[in-house]
């Protein structure tokens, strides 16, 4: 996957799109772009398991991912598609409980972590 040159302008970038984060204050925003992480994955990866503690939330950058309950015999039931300008994982943000859903990618995804 291709990594922005320069991942700090990009998540700015990327995050001035969307909201909440577009009505923000210049200053909250810097300070989020501060903590931000980059991550990519690619189609097919499963990157959130049922029972993870991700500290933090996920902005779909670009892609789309398949958010889901798996059961023990293989089975899913997909809860919802998160694609560009989505966000997931928001209860991590309030409280130390563990992830209720799991994550794969559907395809190629670019993703801005929020901790």
């Amino acid at each position: 996957m291709n990594t922005p040159a320069d991942p700090t302008s990009y998540i700015r970038a990327t995050l001035d799109h969307f909201e909440p984060f577009s009505s923000a204050e210049a200053p909250t925003l810097e300070i989020l772009c501060q903590g931000a992480r980059l991550r990519g994955v690619v189609a097919g990866e499963l990157f959130v398991n049922r029972g993870d503690q991700v500290r933090g939330l996920y902005l779909v950058a670009r892609g789309e991912v398949k958010l889901f309950l798996g059961s023990s015999s293989g089975s899913e039931r997909i809860l919802r598609l998160a694609s560009i300008g989505d966000t997931f994982c928001e209860e991590s943000v309030f409280s130390d409980a563990a992830q209720t859903l799991s994550a794969q990618a559907v395809r190629d995804t670019t993703l801005i972590h929020l901790p």
